[in-house]
Order: C-alpha cells, then sequence, then structure tokens
C-alpha cells in the first residue's frame, strides 16, 4: 500500500482537493471515496503554469467512474512522487481489467464444459435439462455480457486485451441462444438426435419385435422426456413401443434393468409384458433382461413389503369379493350395534333413498299424461310391482304397506308424516275442489274427483267466538322449481298455470279451509321438511313423537333388499380408490343437483367407510386401494426407497388418480434423474367406473409436475382405412379428445361399417342377427377367410339389460348352429377391449332402457366420487368406437328402425357423405313429426297406441292415439 500526501505548504491553494491518495492491491483510495482500479478510466499528470517550478511540484489528474456517473479528482504534489503514483494506478488498472477477463474465461468455460455434457450428440435432451442450464445461467451471462462490453470500451484496455475481449464476446454470442431460444435448439438437437440414431439402430428397430417398427413407433422409442406421453389408436402396436423402449434404454446404457419399471392394469398384461421382455428382448439383447413388470397393485404391496417385511397385513382379494364381503359384515355390525349409523341409514332411506328421475324432451298437452310418465319412471327405479293393484292407481310403496304414492318426493313426504305420527289422507276425493275446478264428468256420467296430494285435520282459533274450530288442511306438492317454473317435460307453462289453478281455487274456499304447497325445489335442498313442519304447526295439525317403529321399517327393508346395500359399498369402495378426500366429496355434493340428498347418505357412507378402516386395521388387513395409498405415503415420507427411475405405464387412458399419484411419488424420489412414459389411446378410455380419468391422459404433465412430449402413432395394424375413417369421426364428436391421423389397413370390402336396420321385437332382432352370419359366411370365403372369427357384443353382459331376444341362451344356440363354419364369441363392449376379430357384429342401437347409448340413468351418489365429465355420453361414444374397433374387416350395427338411438343418427349423418358406409334401411310407415319437422313418428311395438319421434334425445315429442 502507497500513500501518497499533498505538501501541506500548497495545500491552501487546494482547499478542496484530497491531501493523499492510497494505492492498495485491490483499490484506490481517493480521499473521501474508493474505487476499484477498473473504474479509473484516464490519469493525467501536467504542471500549471502558476506553479513555482523550483519546488519541482506538478498535478495528478484522475478520472473514474462513479455508478453511471464520471468523475474527476485531482492531487497536487511532488512531481517524481506523483509520477510514481501514476505508473503504479496504471499497471493496477491492467492488472484488474486482465483479472476481469480471466474470470469471464473460467466463468465460460464452465458454462461451455456443461453445456457440451447436457448438449451431447449421443444423449436425448430432456426439457428440464435444457431449461434447467438456462434459468441457471442466464442472469449470470446478462453479468459477464456487460463486463465484458466494459472491459472492451475501456480506455486503458490494451490492444492484446481487446482481442481477448472480442474472442469472448464470439462465445458469449454462441452461447447466448441456449439461454434465450433454449426451446428451439433442443427441438433441433433432439430432431437430429432421433435421425442418428433411428438409422444407427436400424437393425435393432427391425428385430427386437416380431414386426419392424414404424416410423413412429422409432419415434416414440427415442423421444426421452421429462414424460413422454405415446397417443395411439386401437391396434398400433402400443406394446411394441414399450418393448423396444426398454430395448433401447438399456442398450444404449440409460438405464440399468434394476432402475425400470413397467407397470400394467391387471396380471394378464403384466405376465405378458414381462415374457415378451425375458424372451424376445432377452434374445435381442443377447443376455437375460431383469426388468420388472408389475401391476400397480403388485408395484405397491412390494413398497409395503419393503417396509413391514412378515408384519405385513393380509390383502384383501379384490377379485375373490373379499372387500364386498367385508364391507357387508361391518354394514350388519352397525346396524346390530351403532346407533349413529342406524340413525344416518334410516333417515337417508325414509327421506331420500331414490333420486327422482330427470325426463328429456317435452311434454304434451294432458298433464295426466306428464304424471303418469313420470310415474312410471319412478315405479322402474324402485322396482315396484303392480301386487294387485289397478293401473290408475298409484304403485309406489312407502314405510306404511297400506299407503302407495306416485312420486319419489312424495314416497318423502309420506315417509316423514308416518315418522312423525302425523295422521293424514293420500289422494282423498275433494268433490267442492272438483266443482270449483270445474272438472265435469266421466264418459258414464260419473262426476271427475280432484285428488289433492295430502289432506290433514287440523284446527284454528274462531276469531269471533274464540273456540278451538276443527279445518281442512291441503297440501300439494308441484313439480316446480326455486322460481315456480314447471320443467320441459311437464309440459312447462301449461303445469304451471294448472298448479295456479288450484291456488286460485282455494282462495274461494271457506274460513275452515286451508292449503300450503312444497315444492321438487324444496325436496332437493331439504327444505320441504322444515316448510312441513311449519305449515303444519300453523294450521294446528298433530304433530306427534318420532315412531321409532318406521325407523326400523325402514332397517328391515334395507336388509331384505340388496340395492341400497350395493350402493353403499360400491361408493366406500370407489371414495377408496379415487384418491379424494371426504372434503373434497362434500364439497361436490353441496354443488350437486340434488345436495339433500347426498348429504344424507354421505353422513351413512362416510360412517360406513370409518368403520371399514377402524376393521381392517383390527383385523390386519388392507384392501387393494389401502395398499396403493399407504405405499404412496411410504414414498412421500421416506420410509420406503425404490430404485426406478424410468417408471413405463401401459394403457395410460385407464389412469387414475390414486394410480397416476403412486407413479408420481416414484418419480419424485429421484425427480432430476426421473423418467415417466405413458403409452395409451383417449379415444379408448372406457373405465371410469373404476376411475380412470380422462383428464390425467390430456394433462399428464401438469399431473406429474414436468414438461409433457406428446408422440402420435398414425398406423393401426387391425382395422381397415374405412374401419378407421368412420370410427375417428364418430369419437371425435366428444369434445377434449385428441386429434390424430389414422393409417388403417387396406381393405378387401367396399364398406367397413355395415348398419342393418329391423324391426322392433325379439324376433326381428334375432331374424337380423342369423342373416347377418349368413352373409359373413359367404363374404368371408370370397376374401379368402377359411373360418372367420366373429364377436358379437352386447352393450352389457347381463340378459335384463340387453336387446331383447339376444339373451345368453339364444347367444349359445347360434353358436352352435354356426360352428362349423364362424368361430363366434360373444363379448360385452368392455370386456372386447384388447381383443380383435374379423368381424363384428353390434346390436342394440336403439333408444330405451336396453338400447345403447345406455339410457339407464346413473346414480348421482356414485358420481360424487368419480371423475367429471361434461357430457355422459362421452364415455358412452367411446365404448361405441372401441367396439368398432376390434374389427379387422367390418363391423356390422343392427338397430330397431323404429326407435334409433343417437349413435346411430350420428352413423347416418356419416353415411350421407361418405362410401365407407353400407346401410340397410327397414321399410316401415314414418309419419313426419308435427314438433320437429325433421324426425319421424313411429310405434315402440306392434300394437302399441303411442308413437314417438326418431329424434327422441333431442325432441322428445310422443303422440297417443285416442
Amino acid at each position: 500500500m502507497i500513500n501518497v500526501s499533498e505538501p501541506k505548504l500548497l495545500a491552501w491553494l487546494h482547499l478542496r482537493w484530497p491531501r493523499s491518495i492510497t494505492i492498495g492491491a485491490q483499490s484506490v483510495n481517493l480521499g473521501a471515496s474508493e474505487t476499484s482500479y477498473i473504474n479509473v478510466l484516464r490519469t493525467r499528470l501536467n504542471t500549471p503554469w502558476y506553479f513555482p517550478g523550483k519546488l519541482s511540484l506538478c498535478r495528478l489528474n484522475i478520472e473514474y467512474r462513479d455508478g453511471n456517473t464520471k468523475k474527476n479528482i485531482s492531487l497536487v504534489g511532488y512531481e517524481q512522487l506523483l509520477s510514481e503514483a501514476k505508473q503504479k494506478i496504471e499497471i493496477s488498472i491492467e492488472s484488474d481489467i486482465q483479472h476481469k477477463i480471466s474470470i469471464q474465461k473460467k466463468w465460460i468455460s464452465i458454462v461451455e464444459q456443461e453445456r457440451a455434457q447436457i448438449y451431447d450428440q449421443s444423449r436425448y435432451l430432456r426439457h428440464s435439462k435444457a431449461s434447467g442450464f438456462a434459468s441457471k445461467w442466464s442472469e449470470h451471462f446478462g453479468k459477464y455480457s456487460r463486463l465484458s462490453q466494459y472491459c472492451l470500451n475501456h480506455p486503458m484496455s490494451s490492444d492484446s486485451q481487446r482481442l481477448t475481449i472480442g474472442r469472448i464476446q464470439a462465445r458469449l454470442n454462441q452461447l447466448q441462444p441456449y439461454l434465450d431460444d433454449f426451446s428451439n435448439i433442443r427441438k433441433r438437437h433432439n430432431d437430429d438426435y432421433i435421425s442418428r440414431y433411428q438409422s444407427l439402430e436400424a437393425d435393432f428397430f427391425e428385430t427386437v419385435e416380431s414386426s419392424p417398427l414404424n416410423e413412429n413407433q422409432i419415434k416414440s422409442v427415442l423421444v426421452f422426456d421429462d414424460a413422454t406421453l405415446v397417443v395411439a389408436p386401437a391396434g398400433s402396436g402400443k406394446s411394441s413401443c414399450i418393448v423396444a423402449k426398454i430395448g433401447f434404454a438399456i442398450k444404449t446404457g440409460m438405464f440399468i434393468d434394476k432402475e425400470i419399471l413397467a407397470l400394467s392394469y391387471n396380471k394378464a398384461a403384466a405376465k405378458s409384458l414381462q415374457s415378451r421382455l425375458n424372451n424376445k428382448l432377452g434374445q435381442t439383447l443377447g443376455r437375460k433382461v431383469t426388468v420388472s413388470a408389475k401391476t400397480f397393485h403388485g408395484f405397491g404391496l412390494s413398497i409395503l413389503t419393503q417396509k413391514y417385511g412378515k408384519e405385513l397385513p393380509s390383502v384383501l382379494k379384490e377379485d375373490e369379493g373379499e372387500e364386498h364381503r367385508l364391507i357387508k359384515l361391518t354394514i350388519n355390525s352397525l346396524i346390530d350395534e351403532s346407533h349413529e349409523f342406524q340413525s344416518a341409514l334410516s333417515t337417508w332411506l325414509m327421506l331420500s333413498a331414490y333420486e327422482s328421475p330427470e325426463l328429456t324432451g317435452s311434454g304434451e298437452n294432458h298433464i295426466d299424461e306428464c304424471e303418469s310418465r313420470y310415474e312410471r319412471c319412478c315405479r322402474e327405479l324402485v322396482r315396484a310391482k303392480r301386487d294387485g293393484r289397478k293401473f290408475f292407481e298409484p304403485m309406489i310403496p312407502t314405510l306404511d304397506e297400506n299407503i302407495y304414492v306416485r312420486s319419489l318426493e312424495e314416497r318423502n313426504i309420506v315417509n316423514w308424516l308416518l315418522l312423525h305420527s302425523v295422521k293424514f289422507d293420500y289422494e282423498r276425493p275433494d268433490w267442492d275442489g272438483a266443482r270449483i275446478l270445474g272438472l265435469g264428468n266421466f264418459k258414464n256420467g260419473k262426476p271427475k274427483p280432484y285428488k289433492p296430494d295430502f289432506t290433514y285435520k287440523g284446527s284454528r282459533i274462531d276469531p269471533v267466538t274464540g273456540e278451538n274450530q276443527e279445518i281442512t288442511v291441503f297440501h300439494e306438492h308441484f313439480a316446480l322449481d326455486a322460481n315456480g317454473r314447471a320443467p320441459a317435460w311437464m309440459n312447462g307453462e301449461i303445469y304451471e298455470a294448472y298448479a295456479n289453478g288450484k291456488r286460485e281455487m282455494f282462495k274461494k274456499r271457506g274460513t275452515l279451509i286451508s292449503f300450503f304447497e312444497t315444492r321438487s325445489h324444496d325436496a332437493k335442498t331439504g327444505n320441504i321438511f322444515s316448510i312441513l313442519e311449519r305449515s303444519l304447526r300453523k294450521n294446528g295439525v298433530s304433530i306427534g313423537s318420532q315412531n321409532h317403529t318406521i325407523r326400523q321399517k325402514a332397517l328391515s327393508a334395507f336388509r331384505e333388499s340388496s340395492v341400497h346395500e350395493s350402493l353403499l359399498i360400491d361408493f366406500v369402495l370407489r371414495f377408496k380408490d379415487s384418491g379424494l378426500t371426504k372434503t373434497q366429496v362434500v364439497n361436490e355434493a353441496e354443488t350437486s343437483a340434488n345436495p339433500f340428498r347426498a348429504k344424507l347418505f354421505l353422513k351413512a357412507a362416510f360412517g360406513l367407510y370409518d368403520a371399514y378402516q377402524k376393521r381392517l386395521r383390527s383385523e390386519q388387513k388392507i384392501d387393494y386401494a389401502d395398499m396403493i395409498r399407504d405405499a404412496i405415503t411410504l414414498l412421500q415420507n421416506g420410509e420406503a426407497k425404490v430404485p426406478f427411475r424410468f417408471i413405463l405405464v401401459d394403457e395410460f387412458q385407464d389412469i387414475s388418480r390414486l394410480r397416476a399419484d403412486l407413479v408420481k411419488a416414484t418419480l419424485d424420489q429421484s425427480s432430476d434423474e426421473s423418467l415417466v412414459f405413458c403409452v395409451g389411446d383417449d379415444w379408448q378410455t372406457i373405465n371410469r367406473f373404476a376411475g380412470s380419468d380422462v383428464s390425467i391422459f390430456s394433462k399428464a404433465g401438469d399431473y406429474f409436475g414436468r414438461f409433457s412430449e406428446q408422440v402420435f402413432l398414425k398406423h393401426t395394424y387391425r382395422c381397415s382405412q374405412p374401419i378407421a375413417d368412420v370410427s375417428k369421426e364418430l369419437v371425435m364428436k366428444n369434445s377434449g379428445q385428441f386429434d390424430k391421423d389414422v393409417i388403417g389397413q387396406p381393405s378387401r370390402l367396399q364398406y367397413g361399417i355395415r348398419v342393418v336396420e329391423h324391426g322392433d321385437s325379439a324376433a326381428d332382432r334375432t331374424k337380423a342377427l342369423k342373416q347377418e352370419l349368413d352373409g359373413i359366411v359367404t363374404q368371408s370365403q370370397k376374401i379368402g377367410l377359411s373360418k372367420a372369427t366373429v364377436y358379437v357384443l352386447r352393450r352389457t353382459q347381463s340378459d335384463s339389460t340387453s336387446p331383447e331376444g339376444l339373451d345368453s341362451g339364444y347367444m349359445k344356440s347360434i353358436k352352435k348352429h354356426f360352428s362349423s363354419a364362424l368361430e363366434i364369441e360373444f363379448h360385452s363392449l368392455h370386456g372386447s377391449k384388447g381383443l380383435e376379430a374379423d368381424y363384428v357384429i353390434i346390436p342394440g342401437l336403439e333408444s330405451g332402457f336396453r338400447g345403447f347409448p345406455d339410457e339407464r340413468p346413473v346414480e348421482p351418489l356414485i358420481e360424487l366420487a368419480l371423475p367429471k365429465l361434461e357430457s355422459l355420453v362421452e364415455e358412452e361414444r367411446r365404448l361405441f368406437y372401441v367396439g368398432i374397433t376390434r374389427a379387422r374387416h367390418q363391423a356390422i350395427v343392427l338397430a330397431s328402425a323404429a326407435r334409433p338411438s343417437q349413435f346411430l343418427l350420428e352413423l347416418k349423418e356419416i353415411y350421407n357423405g361418405s362410401n365407407n358406409v353400407d346401410w340397410v334401411p327397414h321399410e316401415i310407415q314414418r309419419v313426419p313429426c308435427p314438433r320437429c319437422d325433421i324426425g319421424s313418428l313411429v310405434s315402440y311395438g306392434e300394437g302399441s297406441n303411442v308413437s314417438y319421434c326418431t329424434r327422441r334425445q333431442s325432441c322428445g315429442h310422443r303422440s297417443t292415439q285416442r
């Protein structure tokens, strides 16, 4: 350190100047301020004219930068001393600039070395690696880029330093795109990688599977991003991609065997994949392959075994019904021992056991026909028997075996009245009301009665005499919403006028008559019972203490019928599989169409769930859902470790939240190094009832918290091009599906889809099926098939819900009849997934209870625990796609011409603009629909006096012959 002081004798001349400067190793102290040498811009030594020459004095001027401001200072001193100071400052400036250049060179070398490692030509570059590199160095890049420019422009930099800085800037310019435009740089890198390895490993891709991989399959094998989603149509060789992917990862040293895990949904699929890995891939690689292929449950079990060893709880066997049996035992114990559960269960059963049907279409001019249609739907829900009751009498049973009603909401009201020991009459004729309403007479001359829903005996104080008077209280329950509006199927404004006419009628009655109403909206919110109690008390109707016999009747009815027990068991298992919390389900119930029913149910269902979980713990057992859930917890808490860094998921369209969470927990054990590879077809997501969530498929990257690269397979090795084209056009009517091109096989037939209309009877249906099978025998021989395979696919396995005539007995007989010419198998549409045949026949594309799409009402309580859909028909349409694409040569559709389903109408639209569909019409007398002018009126069956519009889903018009 050197200190240069100003002579005291001249200090008076420079009072504003520093008296000294201190030259240090890293910086120079300029009196009141200190600055690094690189901030010193110039030094100049001069002797002003007014300095006495004999004293050998001079002045040192120093220009430096303070932030963005240039400043100057001067120091007067002896010439020799200031000259030495000037020289030392300049040497320090040059040294500081050189030091800064060295720092830049060292930094850029580190970054270039890391870039070379990340952008290694022999490796696919993951998005996280490229973005992580850019994020790590971007801030530093700006700092060093500015420093480089500063050094380059420094007036005291030497020529050699400027030359070196120029080289540094050139390297910075080369580096900058890797930080600012890494997406495009990464894409070019990966495109080169794929092109190079497609050529280098051509022999491997030719031989790794039975058939050579096509270009899209090869790309799916070579893409190794943080999350890779392979979107594939039916029959596109998805499993081949998985086998080849694993082989390539091992062959190139990306992963070793023990780091790779392939997950399947069932034991058969896992076993098949394991066999292909052990045998075919082992032969290709020339060594034993020890990659693990497991089911999700098997993987979960392995994690629990690692934690608990021999103390592992016993796992209930789902396929042997152990879960159901244990829950049933739990229900029985709760009914016998838990007053809280008895109360929750009986309350739900009494007051809201069934969901009132929501009908479609518009009503007729006759209110009684609308009400009759609604009553018929209610009867179907409760499976009510006629039990000798006449056709016009109410048939929906209540908890009093002598009282039947016409709607499910009225059933709830009756049960509440019975529970609270309220005396009432149901539909007791009110002749005065009939007279005022002007109902008139029947054809036989007898007067038509007015039958109010409920009649009670009440009392009030006479305002004149002060005596207690007996009054008659009438109660009507109207199908109205919160705004007093009636649904379209109940004829809307006509029904509203009908309800208002009753209100006006009661205003004209005497003082000994009272009237109040409740509405469907009140039933859905649960306010109906507070309204009912308040109205009854106001009118002096006696409300007694709770009748526990009624509760016991509800519980007895529960034990006698399996319907509600099955619903409870189904919900508990669905809830456990869903990965949802109780709070999430309760919040969903709050916003449902019938929150009162949902909340009553959840009180009983969650009580059962808690008791079931307690029973599992006490018996040291777990079910499959617990096994996965506990495995997730162990991985997240670090209590279990797995070696897997590369996870492959087959049939990813079937992924549920719980299974996806297990995959994510495994990936998160080493998030920087782990990869996930998912293969599936969102067009085949048909297992929502088992928790499959199509939104996880479409947003895989978001769910796993990582970047997702999509690869599309285009070729199907099963279906002909006409089948591929029609099936795509059908399934893409859904919203939110991936739009992918499908290249099918050359067609041996002109038409990929054949639509055959027939009459509406069972005989018509069986006749059409037999005729089509006869046609297949002839046609298949013409195209060179010695014994064609045929699948007959019903919407459901149950004979009770399958198209009439096509029961299991008939199926067996038809199979036997054609056994010498055809290989015929019968499956449900769900059960056909993964299978293939030469021909497929799908019967029942008609509207109604046994039709397709399935029009049976979905139980909203189960919906609380299932993934959400915009429309339930979406999954039905995907199921139709699955059925059609089982066929190699032709898919044949059978449907009643009298009542075509929505899907048949969609096929008709395709037929009108396509050469891929053959249509065989059924001649039937049709009358134009007077409501929509598009559809036609046809009867359901021979002898029916009711005709329906063929556009039943959207129009809903029906006509009754009188």
